[in-house]
């Protein structure tokens, strides 16, 4: 079954009324929602590509250096229960 553009038009507008009539609290604001797009353009004029680049490279190194930390926490925890696991088995062979 295809619709007539006439019938598509007229559905369309059904919809647009009944989601105007509707009111919801996370509607935006048209103009505070053109001010936070001008707000974003004078960043963009901000954000240089070299900053960008600076940023990535900023925090891929902080990915790096908290899964080297993260890495060396469990490999001490390891340890630690290997030695203490160790010392019990030494201490339970020790003559009494």
């Amino acid at each position: 079954m295809s619709l007539t553009k006439q019938e598509v038009n007229r559905i369309a507008n059904e919809m647009v009324e009944q989601i105007q009539k509707s009111h919801h609290e996370f509607w935006i604001d048209p103009k505070s929602h053109y001010d936070s797009h001008k707000k974003l353009d004078k960043l963009s004029e901000v954000f240089t590509e070299e900053l960008i680049a600076a940023l990535k490279d900023i925090t891929a190194s902080y990915k790096q250096g908290r899964r080297i930390v993260w890495t060396m926490f469990l490999t001490l925890v390891s340890l630690g229960a290997l030695w203490t696991a160790f010392n019990g088995w030494i201490i339970e062979r020790l003559p009494k």
